[in-house]
């Protein structure tokens, strides 16, 4: 019994075989390919080698993919898209199972030639549509239309420039407004960005440097005062040169704030002018006298520097006052009293250096943010 068995095994896929080749042959003279497909792809899957099943799946196969062929062609040459790429897949996915196993199928070359026919029809559809809604202000659904032109005809001569057009323009319209209520930093900052997308975007540039122009202030430097802590002779040889060094490092700062509205007026200038109202002025060196300088020199702002205590020994500090004050009122916008501790210090360099380094990073920061529109 037992040496019956892989004979009984081999008979009974046999029979199964043989009889879904039967149904198959059946479906087939009913006019059923698709079913008499299943039936010979089921028998030849069970039993390779059955030459009924394998010939009638690759007969029927093809009657199967010739119907799928013709419904994708009848979405395409109908103008459905969408459907006619759904069909498409379908085709590719049967074409590609039935040559996985074993059949060969011809495809009918003008079914692509129809799909791209309707996909160039599809994307000037989509275009002009997307046209469309730029003329009319509609720019979210204009991106969307463009970004499926895109998707499905990357190298669209057009598609890109009018796609940078609708993300750019209501930013420009934006930045524009605020322009012209004069709001001018805001309208720098949204016409920067629209030049980030676009470098001549209309008339962005002007613009941006009229509202840059309109939105700076300047800023005078006056040297920094040492009288207070040079008076004293145990500190008159520590302090000779920092104050100098201090005016240095505050300007080289304030330079790294990279703000596009601060006009830092020479501090050569400033000093000259000072030195000249010190000697008119028996001496007297006060906010006033460096008020008159900024004056002088057309700057809005003056930042004044008095340097406190210093000391390089154990102790290691260095505190200075700094004032932000308008030239021509007077009035003090910004006042910090700077301390730099010998624990605020790094390694690597001079105690002068670190400590003038770090006080001078202190002394720049009251500028950021600095909005004169805003007081």
């Amino acid at each position: 019994m037992r040496a019956l068995l892989p004979f009984l095994v081999v008979l009974a896929a046999c029979s199964g075989a043989g009889r879904l080749a039967k149904e198959g042959e059946r479906s087939e003279r009913a006019g059923d390919p698709e079913g008499a497909y299943a039936s010979y792809r089921t028998a030849m899957l069970e039993r390779p080698g059955h030459a009924r099943a394998r010939a009638g799946a690759q007969r029927t196969g093809q009657q199967v993919l010739m119907q799928l062929e013709a419904a994708a062609s009848s979405a395409f040459l109908a103008g459905d898209h969408e459907l006619g790429e759904q069909r498409w897949r379908t085709v590719n996915e049967f074409a590609a199972r039935a040559t996985a196993e074993g059949l060969v199928l011809r495809r009918d070359p003008q079914v692509e030639e129809r799909r791209l026919q309707a996909r160039r029809s599809h994307v000037a559809g989509l275009y002009e549509r997307a046209l469309q809604a730029f003329e009319e202000e509609r720019f979210q659904p204009c991106r969307e239309l463009l970004n499926e032109v895109l998707t499905l005809e990357p190298d669209h001569a057009e598609a890109p420039h009018l796609l940078r057009m609708a993300e750019l323009e209501p930013k420009y319209r934006v930045a524009r407004r605020a322009f012209e209520e004069g709001r001018w930093r805001e309208a720098h900052g949204g016409l920067e960005v629209v030049l980030a997308g676009d470098p001549a975007y209309k008339d962005a540039r002007s613009l941006r440097d009229a509202a840059r122009a309109n939105a700076s202030y300047t800023l005078a430097l006056v040297a920094v005062e040492e009288q207070g802590v040079a008076a004293r002779a145990t500190y008159a040889a520590r302090v000779n040169g920092v104050p100098a060094a201090l005016a240095t490092a505050i300007k080289e700062e304030l330079l790294a704030l990279r703000d596009p509205f601060l006009v830092l007026v020479a501090r050569d200038q400033t000093e000259a002018l000072l030195a000249e109202q010190q000697r008119a002025l028996d001496g007297i060196y006060d906010e006033r006298t460096a008020a008159r300088a900024g004056q002088l020199l057309g700057a809005r702002y003056v930042l004044m520097t008095k340097l406190l205590r210093y000391e390089e020994g154990i102790g290691r500090h260095l505190e200075m006052q700094v004032n932000l004050m308008d030239a021509s009122t007077g009035r003090i916008h910004r006042s910090e009293l700077v301390h730099v501790a010998k624990q605020d210090l790094g390694r690597g360099a001079s105690v002068r250096s670190l400590l003038i380094a770090k006080a001078a990073e202190r002394a720049a920061a009251l500028l950021k943010g600095f909005d004169p529109e805003g007081l």
